[in-house]
């Protein structure tokens, strides 16, 4: 076939004068994907393939999670050995980047995949991942990995609204509510609400919670909103994944107080523990790791974020 009869050689690479001028700006304006979308029939190579040809890529999917990372987190190799002993993997794992800041967990044993998946989000050390269930990596997969699931506990409502009603309506202002309680605590830590609601870690976290009586009759309330664990937490713009010496806004705050304040409270209540188990080791324990400059603190796996003074 000749250039001339506007038709294109079915061989790759095409010499410029061999390509219409429409293709030609076709290739200037859209991606080689598009492009190859408008070539004529002639140019295309077809093929039929048996479902033994995907049986494996399908097992393989089957047995897959597909997830993001946020924080510093290792490269991909010392990752996928690290995260064998974490997770206590009784199979083996396979650790993949993927396109859209995607990453692809693959499971040996289907055990391992499930317990993974049904404690997500993982928060280890200075990094966080969220995994979901299998899907095509794309932009919109991606997007609904940034809402990540996370315990928060509602301080300074008072006391006749300690309802699991109004952890539901206070959860439901912040984000997508997964579960609500009411916590009594103890002596030392009192009362509190707890919340398990996903949040749009992209976006600063929220700090306070406000409410009003809708007749106004009941005074409004501010709840002081603590996160029980995050991960690198930046404390310039309130997102997770990097630390204030590493936001690109830590100049606008030299010798500023920082918007997200800084390490001064307590581990109030844990609540992998009983509400009235925790010990008053527990809390001055914390205190001591955060206060102490020279400890060697565990803040960012295991302690809150608190208002800024």
């Amino acid at each position: 076939m000749s250039a001339s009869c506007g038709l294109i050689r079915p061989w790759w690479p095409l010499r410029v004068h061999q390509v219409p001028i429409p293709l030609l700006h076709l290739q200037l304006q859209l991606s080689p994907l598009s492009v190859v979308e408008h070539l004529p029939m002639a140019a295309t190579v077809s093929v039929v393939f048996t479902d033994e040809a995907i049986a494996v890529s399908e097992e393989r999917t089957s047995l897959s999670l597909i997830g993001r990372i946020f924080g510093p987190a290792p490269s991909t190799g010392s990752l996928q050995h690290f995260l064998v002993d974490v997770w206590n993997c009784k199979g083996s794992l396979t650790v993949l980047p993927m396109p859209a800041g995607l990453v692809q967990f693959i499971f040996s044993d289907p055990l391992d995949r499930k317990k993974v998946l049904a404690v997500t989000p993982w928060i280890i050390s200075r990094f966080m991942i969220h995994v979901q269930e299998w899907e095509e990596p794309s932009e919109e997969v991606a997007q609904s990995l940034i809402r990540v699931p996370l315990d928060v506990q509602l301080w300074d409502v008072p006391y006749e609204r300690l309802t699991t009603l109004m952890a539901r309506c206070l959860g439901s202002a912040m984000g997508d509510l997964k579960d609500a309680a009411v916590y009594v605590g103890s002596e030392t830590c009192g009362a509190f609400l707890h919340v398990r609601v996903a949040l749009d870690v992209s976006a600063p976290l929220p700090q306070t919670v406000s409410a009003s009586h809708v007749a106004n009759s009941k005074g409004p309330f501010k709840a002081l909103v603590l996160f029980e664990r995050l991960p690198l937490f930046c404390f310039c713009c309130g997102v997770i994944g990097h630390s204030g010496r590493r936001c690109a806004r830590a100049s606008e705050f030299v010798g500023k107080p920082l918007p997200y304040g800084r390490h001064t409270g307590t581990l109030k209540h844990n609540t992998n523990l009983r509400p009235s188990v925790i010990a008053d080791r527990e809390c001055s324990k914390v205190t001591s790791d955060i206060i102490n400059p020279g400890s060697r603190s565990t803040a960012y796996s295991v302690i809150i974020y608190y208002l800024a003074n």
